[in-house]
């Protein structure tokens, strides 16, 4: 399996760890120094995630993640894709598609994602 295509794996149990939710899980998909700047341009710890999801303050009905390309530069790799959504966050539905961007550094032998951009894609 080749280094994008693990990537790709790493992807799909962090979309299946938000969608479960599965905090357990993305205590170790997350960098200790994780950060994820939302389409509002708020900016989310990794934390914060974890206490939203915990809370069920923060819940994701649907994450579809496509067109996904992963480009590597030695311990660092870049994913690119797009997603739609269907969440809500303290009761306040929201939805959309979005384009995003994850940074994964390989640390100790494993990879984790360390940086996370979603910009909202007019409909």
């Amino acid at each position: 399996m080749t280094c994008e295509e693990q990537l790709i794996s790493v992807e799909r149990a962090f979309r299946q760890a938000l969608l479960k939710p599965d905090p357990a899980a993305l205590e170790t998909l997350l960098a200790e120094d994780w950060a994820l700047t939302d389409v509002t341009g708020a900016v989310v710890s990794k934390a914060g995630l974890i206490a939203n999801l915990a809370s069920g303050d923060l819940r994701f009905d649907a994450l579809d993640m496509g067109d996904t390309l992963a480009r590597t530069y030695g311990d660092t790799t870049v994913i690119t894709g797009q997603s739609a959504m269907r969440a809500s966050y303290k009761g306040s539905a929201f939805s959309g598609n979005t384009r995003y961007t994850h940074v994964y550094v390989k640390r100790n032998g494993q990879w984790q994602m360390v940086a996370a951009q979603g910009t909202a894609i007019a409909s």
